[in-house]
């Protein structure tokens, strides 16, 4: 069977918006259209101008935003499948959107200038070309840090934050007959190991029935699915059910997009399609005889592909496979 021509497109309510998707975007949560009426909100008070969407999937979020509160709205994706149907979604629902396709630097930079801090009117310029300047250092300048970029230039600052990582704060949870490794220990179903307590998001480590070990994930998809079901197994326990997750994360750098789809621990790593030294390729990482993860760079819709095969706890040969079809396709 040919996997790329088994993409089944859904369709989900979201507020009072019918949206449209498949597996080559990140599925809308229902919640997230809190997101949408907070935007509203905002809006409503704020100045003439344009909504934007970063990353926008499927269009879900910011579609919903201007249908509450009416405004122009510019969505933004790498993915050429979401802006599809952000078009089409769009569309359906009778709004006008502006949509884009490619890296934020180049999507943003004609219309998003700003003034650099401490700077003069002179020397305006993109936000995100700014942002997306590699930091290279921090420098301290008598009492005020200043951080050096790649190419060179300097960015005064009176604060700096630097991401280093989280630790689970479970240190007031020790005494109190919870089960604690890095995290609060959880079984399939989210229990813990006091009767009736159950955890959820950064903080538990569950036993993933995916890959048969346990893991605690800092990802806001995998904290608002695993707070939903422990909440559904806490109400009834009786039949409570296992929470099953493939991890995955994507970067925007430029014009390439990074993703990684399952778990980086392998016994052997392949690259099944393209050239690493080129602009795009797919890398498979075998776990025994399964496909336990994928890195690609520019191929997001393979990469999702492999993701629904992590799910499915299939084999390597049928990974490979997958992939011999992809460069077969990319030679005709």
């Amino acid at each position: 069977m040919n996997l790329d021509d088994a993409v089944t497109t859904e369709s989900m309510e979201f507020g009072h918006l019918v949206i449209d998707f498949d597996e080559r975007v990140l599925r809308p949560r229902p919640w997230t259209a809190m997101q949408s009426r907070w935007a509203a909100e905002l809006v409503a008070n704020a100045p003439d101008g344009k909504v934007l969407e970063l990353c926008s999937g499927a269009g879900h979020i910011g579609l919903l935003a201007i249908a509450l509160e009416p405004r122009a709205l510019v969505c933004v994706d790498l993915n050429p499948a979401a802006c599809s149907f952000t078009r089409s979604n769009a569309a359906r629902a009778g709004l006008t959107v502006e949509v884009r396709q490619g890296d934020l630097a180049e999507a943003l930079a004609l219309d998003i200038p700003a003034r650099r801090h401490g700077g003069s009117t002179d020397d305006d310029e993109s936000v995100t070309a700014e942002l997306m300047r590699a930091r290279q250092e921090i420098v301290d300048a008598g009492g005020e840090d200043t951080v050096q970029l790649s190419d060179g230039s300097t960015l005064a600052s009176d604060l700096v934050v630097a991401a280093m990582g989280a630790v689970p704060a479970t240190g007031w949870l020790e005494g109190s007959g919870l089960s604690l490794d890095d995290g609060v220990v959880c079984d399939q179903t989210l229990k813990t190991s006091a009767p009736g307590v159950y955890a959820a998001g950064d903080v538990a480590r569950w036993s993933n029935p995916t890959y048969g070990t346990t893991m605690r994930l800092e990802h806001w998809t995998n904290a608002a699915e695993q707070g939903a079901l422990a909440a559904r197994n806490a109400i009834n326990p009786a039949e409570a059910t296992s929470y099953s997750s493939v991890p995955f994360f994507w970067s925007d750098w430029g014009d390439t997009r990074i993703q990684f789809v399952g778990l980086p621990d392998a016994d052997a790593v392949e690259v099944v399609d393209g050239d690493p030294e080129g602009a795009e390729f797919l890398a498979l990482y075998r776990r025994g005889d399964h496909v336990g993860g994928a890195l690609s760079v520019n191929k997001p819709r393979p990469v999702m592909r492999i993701r629904t095969l992590i799910a499915q706890r299939a084999r390597w040969s049928v990974a490979l496979e997958y992939a011999q079809s992809l460069s077969a396709k990319s030679l005709s």
